[in-house]
């Protein structure tokens, strides 16, 4: 496998996972290369900030009886999304059993409208970088530590203070998802909020990343440059796109 280079999109196809792990273990001396433009360097840092490592969240959008999204569009974006939105239409159809919490009530902060904030049942339009305020907001009020000083804007507080209310409500079944453009603090408070609130293990689960095994574009440039790399293939391992 010396001088055998594989460069793929971000991965998420446990089928795909287990052919490059069995290729690599055939080819050791191979190496694996991940470069996907959309991918959110917040949301690896806030995970890193959080766990000490880089995780991938699996949320569990039918089992949530809150929803807060922080510039999150996971009904349109991201490798989840047809699930999402699967998960989210069956969470408000008609017929739930009675006294079971399936509302899938959803709040949403976002910048520029979005197609998870045309479903939203409370949308908040706030300046783009306001976002982590937001997320502070919400984190102060659920009694997070180490939360950042924020600048007083009685508008903001309140409404972040009725959104506290309802995930405290619906402890071990509320959910709050960070979007991937947001840097690595909104991610690492969505992870500490998750966390405060019991919803790991319920809503929302963790698992290793699989981009912790693999290399970046930078290194297999140089690789090239130094005249390492014999064969290259190029894997597209997401065709929806």
């Amino acid at each position: 496998g010396a001088g055998l280079r594989l460069l793929t999109e971000t991965v998420t196809s446990p089928t795909l996972l287990h052919q490059i792990g069995l290729l690599l273990k055939d080819f050791p001396e191979a190496k694996w290369h991940i470069h996907d433009p959309t991918r959110s360097e917040g949301a690896r840092e806030g995970a890193r900030l959080a766990f000490g490592e880089e995780v991938t969240p699996r949320h569990h959008i039918d089992k949530a009886g809150v929803i807060v999204s922080l510039d999150a569009d996971f009904l349109a974006w991201g490798p989840s999304r047809l699930s999402d939105a699967r998960a989210f239409a069956m969470l408000r159809q008609a017929g739930a059993k009675p006294g079971e919490d399936r509302s899938g009530r959803l709040y949403v902060v976002e910048a520029s409208p979005s197609i998870t904030g045309a479903m939203a049942d409370h949308r908040i339009p706030i300046q783009a970088h306001r976002v982590t305020d937001f997320a502070r907001r919400i984190a102060r009020e659920l009694k997070i530590e180490e939360v950042s000083p924020i600048a007083g804007n009685p508008s903001l507080d309140r409404q972040a203070a009725e959104i506290a209310r309802d995930l405290l409500a619906h402890k071990g079944n509320s959910l709050i998802i960070a979007g991937a453009a947001q840097p690595a603090e909104v991610h690492h408070l969505t992870h500490r909020i998750n966390d405060a609130l019991g919803n790991v293990g319920t809503t929302v689960e963790y698992s290793p990343s699989i981009s912790e095994q693999a290399g970046t574009l930078r290194e297999l440039v140089r690789d090239i440059d130094k005249g390492s790399v014999d064969t290259l293939v190029i894997l597209d391992g997401n065709p929806v796109y």
